[in-house]
């Protein structure tokens, strides 16, 4: 205060206490912000409870209010864009109009707004204006524009110069406003989103968020102590957002990257709408990377996640709705996923799962034979292998050779999240009966597409099993004929193979190898077996072999001599190691017999010692086997002889078997390996040798002496695969050898007359004695009894007994020993041969005895007396010891068939129900119809007259009478000239055909009854141009006999070797004629589709002397208790069947026996399989069309023009109506491509005739002109 006389007056302002309350959330910097507009939080402040100290009570670990005494209450958030947007327009509208409008509107992304104005003042002299303005929420704001220094409010001008520069805005969000100057406390928002309040009193308060603004976590009460000081006071309250992660995972729970995915706000109706302005957020999975040790300490991982896993996507703060999750594309191998529809509220997980099916596989195969490409095959299993999990799938092919896996995984998910296609590898593992199973492997990667499922097709083909058996003669190697082999199917019973069941395939053996194709199965065993050798053969041992698992070769074989091994490569099933399983000698036996018993027995030790009490000339014959390590036996010789003891008595020396060896030789016969059997060793031999062709396995068994003879001879067949396909079982023939010696010294005896009669007396082979043994080969039958007779001795020596022996089955040697003795000693006498007593009489039955009188006493009756012929003692006839039988006349089969297969089906006619006559034939008639020379001829007379009259009117002669009739003659002649020229020109323009034009004659066929449709047309087109109908009539005709084509595919069920028949009867219909004809036309191709073995063969047969003891089919005797079915060759030949078409399987009794014409019958039925083909039959041919008298159409056409083209076009420009009766179907446009100088050349082309006689009658009448006008001179000629 200063010490003055003048009054001095004081300000005292009284200053208020302020509070501000910032509401922010911390960005990922740790910069506080307000919150955005459009996440408002609700706060409210409420007076604290206070306990006796002055303090704030807590609960719960949460202070207590007065929650009935709000003291303030506000929405808090910034403007944001909103406002930024809203002052913006605010200042412009200030800038234009100041302070003199009323409403102003704003545009923004969220929409805009507008607001209006509710209060102003200004103070300051003018400097400073205040307004208040609501908006459409409600909500209102204040504005306090003020002036800087050195402006003006008033300066309209510098105003708009400059708004920024000159003056302030400042911006306040009310929420409640208190009546200004009231002196109550005030509140109110800055643009910034600061609450402000003013003038309230000192205190302490709880701030409350009682609206959490949606994806925020709701903020926990804050305690406000408001003090009494004139510093503006703050406090904060943080929102943190409640953060959500979307996961893109598969079905099986793992991470999926790759997925664009889009965020939709739902349409207004909540539904999903794709619209522009309703996208909320869009990204790609996996592209944001993966959690490291940073995000851990940061705390930024979401539970239940770790280092490593793939970032979830943070999708940004959201109202509380419904949304929309779209798929825009989903990763390879997957489908799309169907729209997830997200409805976010408190409630809501903090991570949204968005879960991917992965499209699924499969796999089909389609199993075909190779050479039926449409035959299905059944029956084939194949291996689906997941090549990385190893999961394997077996499947099977149908009826209809398909298979389909079940669905597949068609993909992983790596260590990138990001999927990887499996790859599958399929293979046969089990071919179907008689198929090789392939050896192709599949290898199966999906492709992916917008399918569901993803499909692989396999298409696979299968070759049959064919394995190649020969039968070939032991010793030469040829091939032997007629033998009758078969194949069974061995089954493991009681530590052994036996057959099982029918033949699978028997044939007859022949001079080449037997195919056996689609019998055998992959990885089966099976027998071949010969079942009747032929003549002069043995019947070779069966033959076990086992096919290869993949079908398409042997690994072994197991014979007598032992088991051959072949190891092939599992890739390509080339033959790498064979492996022979030998035997060694382990002794050898004896058996020596005579034809009724065994007389000693033992071990081969080089002598046989004859006992003493075999009497002197009795038969004997010695066997001898040998014993291998593997306890089998060979029989190897049977010596047949009789006994004669020298000095030292009788013995029999024979070879002893000591070892065997193996020999390998090639198709050439070159030796590769030789070795001996030790045990039961396995031999391998092996290396890069094995070429197509047979190879040769030997075992030889050597004797004591030295020498050696083949026991088994085993001929493997390589084929182009490098492999065994090829079997072949070889046949030993009947051997037998005889000797003739000297009894004594053991020489050799020549010149004796030998022969070899069967047991009917029957001889077999003769010949003279040698130096030498005689060999039979092939001649006797194994098994029979056959006696070698001395026909006739050698001078100096006795004729020797016959001696029987019979011919092993075994293939042992058979040698016959017979020796001749001199004739100083004397012979012993032969027995008389034994006569065959004769059959006697059945002997009577004895006579009754008459009955005895009874003179006197009836009690001693005397007996009566034996009648001379009744059976007593005496008169017994003597027996016979072997009484001759009566021979029995063997029964007949007898069978017929006939084939039950043949054509059927429909026709296929090239010209179906059609003969086709003159249809549509035009004969073109081209150009003029006039002969041309008239033409040339007119016009050469014109020139030749022409040059007549002007030599004669320049000729100088006195006759002038004379030359004026020369002139007038040959004008006559000019005359004539030019009307033939007239005449031609009339005739050509009288009918279309002549006037240059071309023309077409239409002939309908000859038909009957009425046909419009075959009337011809008002146009026609034909090679590009048009022709009109001139004229038309219908008028009789006759068709004559017609040559037509017909043809038709018959389809055939044939078997055997049935044909389809050389020609047919076809049906064809006639439609002009309206009736229907048969001709025969021939074949013309056959075509094989399918061949296959039907079950539906049968044929009856009838045994006629069912009760004989054998019977009789063709040129076969079979004994009454064979197996009827192992004479199955005889039945087929019989029949006239071929047994590569035919087999019987089963032969059954129709029925009991029966009496027929005093002899038993019996009736039986035959059944199997035949081969039947199936062909398509194409029959054609010419045919003969028969004779039809009818009704023809003939009309006449004639080209149109341009020149009528032109009529037309201006025809049509008058009346369409017209154009459309006229049915030309003229392209106007066409026409209007010709140029006038085209249609010029076009107009004189067309009428050339017509321009030819114009000038032929000007050139005409100038010459006369010119004639008259000369000869009319006078004084001209004198």
């Amino acid at each position: 205060m200063k010490e003055t006389e003048e009054l001095q007056s004081f300000v005292l302002k009284d200053d208020h206490i302020k509070l501000e309350i910032f509401k922010y959330e911390a960005d990922k910097n740790g910069i506080k912000t307000a919150l955005p507009w459009n996440f408002n939080a609700e706060l409210t402040l409420y007076p604290a409870v206070l306990d006796p100290n002055g303090e704030v009570k807590i609960q719960d670990g949460r202070p207590l209010y007065e929650a009935e005494h709000p003291v303030d209450s506000w929405m808090a958030g910034r403007l944001g864009n909103h406002g930024m947007d809203m002052t913006r327009a605010y200042e412009e509208m200030f800038t234009e109009y100041r302070d003199r409008f009323l409403r102003f509107s704003w545009k923004d992304p969220y929409g805009g707004g507008s607001a209006k104005r509710v209060e102003m003042f200004s103070y300051g002299n003018g400097e400073i204006v205040y307004q208040v303005w609501e908006m459409e929420d409600g909500r209102e704001f204040s504005v306090t524009v003020s002036e800087k220094k050195g402006s003006s409010l008033k300066n309209r001008a510098t105003l708009k110069e400059s708004v920024k520069d000159r003056y302030v805005f400042k911006y306040q969000i009310h929420k409640n406003r208190p009546a200004l100057g009231s002196g109550t406390a005030e509140s109110y928002d800055t643009a910034d989103g600061i609450h402000r309040i003013d003038k309230i009193p000192a205190g302490k308060y709880v701030l409350v968020e009682t609206k959490t603004p949606d994806g925020y976590k709701a903020a926990a009460p804050q305690i406000i102590n408001v003090l009494p000081i004139r510093e503006l006071q703050r406090y904060s309250m943080e929102n943190i957002k409640k953060q959500r992660y979307i996961d893109k995972r598969d079905k099986a729970g793992n991470q999926l990257a790759g997925a664009e995915l889009s965020l939709y706000r739902a349409g207004e109706d909540g539904e999903l709408d794709l619209k522009e302005e309703l996208l909320e957020d869009r990204w790609i999975s996996g592209k944001e990377g993966r959690y490291d040790a940073d995000d851990l300490a940061d705390g930024k991982i979401p539970q239940g996640y770790g280092i490593g896993d793939m970032r979830l996507h943070k999708i940004p703060p959201l109202k509380y709705g419904s949304y929309y999750l779209v798929e825009t594309r989903a990763p390879e191998y997957f489908i799309t996923m169907q729209p997830l529809k997200i409805i976010l509220n408190e409630e809501t997980a903090d991570v949204i799962t968005a879960v991917n099916q992965m499209t699924e596989g499969k796999i089909e195969i389609k199993k075909t034979d190779s050479e039926w490409y449409e035959k299905p095959v059944p029956g084939a299993w194949f291996e689906i292998r997941n090549k990385r999990t190893e999961d394997t799938f077996l499947i099977r092919t149908d009826e209809t050779g398909a298979a389909s896996s079940p669905m597949l995984p068609t993909t992983y998910i790596d260590h990138t999240y990001n999927p990887v296609p499996y790859e599958y590898e399929v293979r046969e593992v089990r071919s179907p009966e008689g198929y090789q199973q392939s050896d192709k492997i599949w290898r199966v990667v999906f492709t992916p597409e917008e399918n569901d499922v993803l499909v692989y097709r396999i298409e696979a083909e299968n070759d049959r099993t064919r394995l190649y058996i020969s039968k070939s003669d032991f010793e030469t190697g040829d091939f032997v004929p007629g033998a009758k082999l078969a194949i069974y199917k061995a089954i493991y019973k009681d530590g052994v193979y036996i057959p099982d069941g029918i033949a699978l395939e028997s044939w007859s053996s022949k001079k080449e190898p037997h195919p056996c194709i689609g019998k055998l199965s992959a990885g089966e065993t099976y027998f071949l077996m010969e079942e009747e050798a032929p003549e002069g053969y043995l019947v070779s041992p069966a033959v076990l072999f086992t096919i290869s698992k993949d079908g398409s070769h042997v690994i072994e074989i197991a014979k007598g001599s032992g088991k051959i091994i072949m190891d092939t490569e599992e890739s390509t099933g080339k033959l790498k190691t064979l492996s022979v399983l030998c035997r060694s000698v382990t002794g050898g036996r004896f058996v020596l017999k005579n034809r009724e018993q065994v007389i000693s027995a033992g071990e081969m030790q080089g002598v046989i010692e004859i006992p003493d009490q075999i009497p002197e000339g009795e038969s004997l014959t010695v066997s001898q086997w040998v014993t291998f390590s593997d306890g089998s036996e060979k029989a190897i010789k049977n010596e047949s002889f009789r006994v004669y003891r020298k000095a030292g008595g009788c013995r029999i020396n024979v070879k002893v078997p000591v070892k065997t060896e193996y020999l390998l030789s090639d198709k050439n016969g070159r030796s590769i390996v030789l070795w001996d059997g030790q045990g039961n060793e396995r031999k391998r031999i092996e290396g890069n040798l094995w070429t197509e062709g047979i190879y040769r396995l030997e075992e030889r068994l050597v004797f004591d002496d030295g020498s050696r003879i083949p026991v088994e001879r085993t001929d493997l067949g390589i084929g182009n695969r490098k492999a065994v396909d090829h079997l072949d079982m070889k046949d030993r023939k009947t051997e037998v050898r005889i000797r003739k010696t000297d009894r004594e010294s053991g020489k050799w005896v020549p010149g004796a007359k030998l022969s070899i009669k069967d047991r009917n007396g029957k001889t077999i082979a003769s010949w003279n004695s040698g130096e030498d043994e005689y060999l039979l080969s092939g001649i006797l039958k194994p098994g029979e009894e056959y006696r070698l007779v001395e026909d006739q001795a050698p001078e100096g020596y006795w004729k020797e007994e016959d001696i029987l022996f019979t011919v092993s089955e075994d293939g042992r040697i058979d040698l016959i020993r017979m020796e001749d003795r001199k004739k100083e000693t004397e012979p012993p006498k032969e027995p008389e041969s034994p006569t065959k007593p004769n059959v006697p009489d059945r002997p009577k039955p004895p006579k009754e005895p008459e009955k005895p009188e009874c003179p006197g006493d009836s009690k001693n009756p005397h007996p009566p007396a034996e009648t001379p012929d009744g059976p007593g003692p005496g008169n017994q006839p003597e027996l016979p010891t072997e009484p001759m039988k009566p021979e029995k006349r063997p029964g007949v089969i007898t069978a017929k068939y006939a084939p039950s297969t043949g054509g059927a089906g429909y026709a296929d006619l090239r010209n179906p129900g059609k003969i086709r006559g003159k249809t549509g034939i035009y004969v073109p008639k081209t150009g003029d119809s006039q002969n041309p020379l008239l033409y040339v001829g007119g016009m050469v007379a014109f020139i030749i007259a022409a040059a007549v009259i002007l030599t004669l009117s320049r000729k100088k002669t006195a006759d002038k009478t004379k030359r004026r009739f020369n002139i007038f003659l040959f004008t006559a002649f000019l005359v004539m000239a030019g009307f033939q020229n007239i005449n031609a020109w009339a005739e050509e323009m009288s009918d279309p055909r002549e006037n240059g034009r071309n023309v077409k004659i239409y002939e309908s066929p000859v038909f009957v009854g009425e046909r419009k449709d075959l009337m011809p047309a008002d146009v026609i087109e034909e090679d590009g141009k048009q022709y009109r109908l001139v004229s038309m009539e219908e008028k009789d005709a006759v068709r004559e006999k017609e040559i037509t084509y017909a043809s038709a595919d018959i389809p055939y069920l044939l078997e055997g070797s049935q044909k389809p028949p050389d020609t047919v009867l076809i049906t064809l219909k006639d439609e002009y004629a309206q009736s229907e004809y048969e001709r025969e036309v021939p074949l013309l191709k056959v075509t094989e589709k399918d061949v296959f073995w039907s079950d539906d063969f049968h044929f009856p047969l009838t045994v006629t002397g069912y009760d004989a003891d054998s019977f009789r089919i063709g040129e076969t005797e079979i004994p009454a208790e064979a197996d009827m079915i192992r004479y199955e060759d005889a039945l087929l030949e019989y029949l006239g069947l071929s047994a590569d078409c035919y087999q019987i399987n089963k032969i059954e009794w129709s029925g009991e026996s029966y009496e027929k014409d005093g002899e038993k019958c019996r009736d039986g039925e035959a059944k199997g399989k035949k081969l039947v083909r199936s062909v398509s039959v194409k029959y054609g041919g010419q045919v003969e069309a028969p004779r039809l008298e009818g009704r023809q159409y003939v009309a006449l056409y004639e080209e149109i023009t341009r020149a009528d083209m032109d009529t037309e076009e201006t025809e049509t420009t008058v009346s369409e109506e017209t154009e459309a009766s006229a049915g030309s179907q003229i392209d106007a446009e066409a026409l209007q491509k010709f140029s006038l100088a085209e249609r010029v050349l076009s107009w004189i082309r067309e009428s050339r005739t017509v321009i030819s006689v114009s000038i032929f009658f000007l050139l005409f009448l100038l010459s006369a002109l010119l004639l008259f006008f000369r000869t009319g001179k006078k004084g001209k000629y004198k």
